[in-house]
C-alpha cells in the first residue's frame, strides 16, 4: 500500500465533504491511482505546510477538474481510495518523495485500476469526454492514441505498463486495457493482448524488450530531466522482478543497463533523425556510457543485435561500479564508472560519416570509419569480427 490515500468520500451522505487524505497505516482498501498530466499551472499539492489540513480535509472547490473526475469515476466503481501524485507526496520534503518515488512499481501494480486522464494538459482540464454526442450516429473513431497529451510524457509509460487495469478517457470514447485485454467503446479497436510485462525466457533476450523500451521513454519527454533514471526505475525493478521469480539470470541493473548484457545494451546512439536536439546533459545525472546521460530520444539499430551477439563480444567487464543518490539502486546517480578488457586496433575517426556493417569489409586490411559517438560504444564490440586474422593485441585496462 501507498503510504497515503486519498479518501474519495464514498458511503457519505455528502461525499464531496468527505475528501481527504488517510494514513494508510490506519484506513486501508482498495484504490486507483490517476495517471495525468501536471501541466503548466501545478496542480493542487501536498506540502509540509498543507499536510496537517490535507489530512482533516481537502475542499472540493480547491480541487481541479481533473482530480474531482477521477475521484467521482473512483467513487462509482466503488472504490474508497484513490492514489493522486500530487496530493499524497509531500512535494517540498526531498526524503518523502524519495522514498515514494521508488514505490511506483507497487504503486501502480497494486492499484485496482488507474484512470488516465489521457487528453488533458493539466490538472484543470479534466478526465471526461470533450465533447457530448447530439446524434445517434458514430465517425469511424482514431484509436492511435499515442500523440495525446499524457501520452507523450516520460513518467505515464511506467504507470501505464505496471498499472493492471487502465481506464483511458480519450477525446471520443472511454478505452479499457488490463493484462490480458484491450477495448472500447466502439469495439472496433478491441484485441487480445494487453500491457503486461512479460520477461522472456532467455536472458539475452532481454536486450531487444529493454531497447525497444528505452527508445519509447527516450522519446517522450520529462518536465525535469534530472528525473531520467528514476521516471523508469518501477519498469526496471518489475523487469528484475519477474526475472528472480522465474530464475532467469540478467545481473544488476546499472544506471539504465544490465550487467549480463551490458555491451549489448551500450549500443544505442543518439536519435538524431527524430530529433536534433538530442545531447549530452549539462549537468550530471549518469555516467557517458549510460543513455540516462542525455537529453533527447536514442535508438538502437537492429543490425547490431544482428551481428554483435552476447557470444561474440570482444571485451571482459572487470569492474562497474555505480553509486546511487539514495538507497535505491534503481533511482538517481551520483556517480559511476567501469573498467574493461579487449583487444585494441588503430581506427579513423570521421566526423558525418554513417556506421557501416563492418562484416561486409573484404579489403585486405580492415579500414573502419566511425562517428566519434559511436566508437567508444561500439567498436570493441564489432572488433572480433573486423579483424578475421588477428594481428598481435595489446591487452589492458580502459575506463569510460
Amino acid at each position: 500500500m501507498p503510504h497515503r490515500l486519498i479518501h474519495t468520500g464514498l458511503g457519505l451522505d455528502t461525499p464531496n465533504n468527505g475528501v481527504k487524505l488517510v494514513d494508510t497505516r490506519v484506513s486501508q482498501g482498495k484504490y486507483a491511482a490517476l495517471s495525468h498530466c501536471w501541466g503548466k499551472k501545478q496542480p493542487l499539492r501536498t506540502t509540509r505546510s498543507t499536510l496537517d489540513n490535507h489530512l482533516r480535509h481537502i475542499p472540493w472547490t480547491a480541487i481541479p477538474r481533473t482530480f474531482q473526475d477521477a475521484i467521482g469515476t473512483a467513487r462509482v466503481i466503488g472504490l474508497e481510495y484513490i492514489w493522486i501524485d500530487s496530493l499524497c507526496i509531500v512535494q517540498d520534503d526531498a526524503k518523502d518523495w524519495e522514498v515514494e518515488s521508488s514505490q511506483m512499481m507497487d504503486i501502480y501494480s497494486n492499484a485496482h485500476l488507474t484512470i488516465a486522464a489521457t487528453w488533458g494538459t493539466g490538472s484543470h482540464t479534466g478526465c471526461t469526454l470533450q465533447t457530448k454526442p447530439t446524434v445517434y450516429a458514430r465517425p469511424l473513431v482514431y484509436h492511435d492514441v499515442s500523440e495525446l497529451p499524457l501520452n507523450t510524457r516520460g513518467w505515464v509509460l511506467q504507470e501505464q505498463l505496471l498499472s493492471r487495469r487502465v481506464l483511458y478517457f480519450t477525446p471520443t470514447e472511454l478505452r479499457f486495457e488490463c493484462r490480458t485485454r484491450e477495448t472500447c467503446e466502439c469495439r472496433l479497436g478491441s484485441c487480445t493482448e494487453g500491457n503486461q510485462i512479460g520477461p522472456p525466457t532467455q536472458p539475452r533476450r532481454y536486450s531487444p524488450s529493454w531497447h525497444r523500451l528505452v527508445e519509447e521513454y527516450t522519446g517522450r519527454l520529462l518536465t525535469f530531466q534530472s528525473d531520467k533514471l528514476i521516471a523508469i526505475s518501477g519498469i526496471a525493478r518489475k523487469l528484475e522482478d519477474n526475472a528472480d521469480r522465474r530464475n532467469i539470470q540478467i545481473g544488476h541493473y546499472v544506471a539504465g543497463l544490465w550487467r549480463l548484457t551490458f555491451f549489448l545494451d551500450l549500443l544505442w546512439k543518439a536519435d538524431t533523425k527524430t530529433s536534433s536536439m538530442t545531447q549530452h546533459s549539462n549537468t550530471y545525472r549518469a555516467p557517458s556510457w549510460s543513455w540516462a546521460s542525455m537529453d533527447g530520444p536514442v535508438r538502437y539499430d537492429a543490425w547490431w543485435w544482428s551481428c554483435a551477439r552476447a557470444e561474440t563480444v570482444a571485451v571482459d567487464l572487470l569492474h562497474c561500479h555505480i553509486e546511487p543518490s539514495g538507497a535505491d539502486h534503481f533511482g538517481n546517480v551520483r556517480d559511476g564508472f567501469i573498467r574493461i578488457r579487449g583487444m585494441v586496433t588503430e581506427v579513423t575517426l570521421r566526423n558525418k560519416t554513417a556506421v557501416k556493417d563492418v562484416t561486409q569489409h573484404d579489403g585486405p586490411e580492415p579500414i573502419v570509419a566511425w562517428s566519434g559517438a559511436t566508437f567508444t560504444r561500439a567498436c570493441l564490440v564489432a572488433m572480433q569480427r573486423v579483424l578475421r586474422h588477428p594481428v598481435d593485441s595489446s591487452e589492458g585496462c580502459a575506463s569510460c
